[in-house]
C-alpha cells in the first residue's frame, strides 16, 4: 500500500504531456500541474492525513476539528463551486469508469468503499499518452490526471488509502 507521500512522489514523477497540460488550462485545473513542481514536508503531511476523520470528514487535533467547506474548496483547488449538489454514490460506477476512461477501473475488492480508483491504476494506465491519441484518449488522460491529483488532496480513510472516490 502506497502513503500518501510516495503518491505525491509519484505525482512529481509524471510528466504531463502538453496536450494534456492544454486541455486542463480550460478546466480550471491547469494550476495542479505546479502541484508536482512544490518541495512536500512529508512527514507533516503524514501526521496530517492521520488525522482524518471519515466519520465526521474533517481533521480531529485533540479538541480543535477542522472541516472544510465549499469556500476552503475554492481556495485550495481554485475551483468555483456552482450547479446542484451532488451527494450518495451513483448506483453504477463501472458505466461512469467506462464512460470517463473507456474501461472499468473501479476498485473491486470485498468491502472497499464504491465508486472509488486505485491511484495506482490511473497513474498506470494513463502516465504515458500515445504520440498518436485521438481526441478521446487524450481527454481521458486528462480526466484521469485530474482525478490522480483529486485524489491526493482529498483525503480518506486509512482503509481507503491510494483510492481516489471518483463522486
Amino acid at each position: 500500500m502506497l502513503t500518501c507521500t510516495e503518491h505525491l512522489e509519484n505525482l512529481q514523477n509524471w510528466t504531463l504531456d502538453q496536450r494534456i497540460k492544454t486541455r486542463l488550462e480550460d478546466t480550471g485545473f491547469s494550476h495542479l500541474s505546479e502541484l508536482a513542481k512544490c518541495h512536500h514536508d512529508n512527514q507533516l503531511l503524514e501526521c496530517v492525513v492521520s488525522h482524518f476523520n471519515s466519520e465526521t470528514c474533517g481533521f480531529e487535533f485533540g479538541d480543535i476539528k477542522l472541516v472544510f467547506g465549499l469556500k476552503d474548496v475554492l481556495n485550495i483547488t481554485g475551483l468555483h463551486i456552482t450547479g446542484k449538489p451532488v451527494t450518495g454514490i451513483d448506483g453504477n460506477m463501472t458505466f461512469w469508469s467506462n464512460q470517463c476512461f473507456g474501461q472499468d477501473l473501479t476498485f473491486k475488492k470485498q468491502g472497499a468503499t464504491r465508486g472509488a480508483i486505485k491511484l495506482s491504476v490511473l497513474r498506470e494506465k494513463f502516465m504515458e499518452v500515445p504520440p498518436n491519441a485521438t481526441e478521446v484518449e487524450l481527454d481521458r488522460h486528462a480526466r484521469a490526471y485530474a482525478l490522480y491529483v483529486l485524489g491526493l488532496c482529498i483525503p480518506t480513510s486509512d482503509k481507503d488509502q491510494g483510492l481516489a472516490h471518483v463522486i
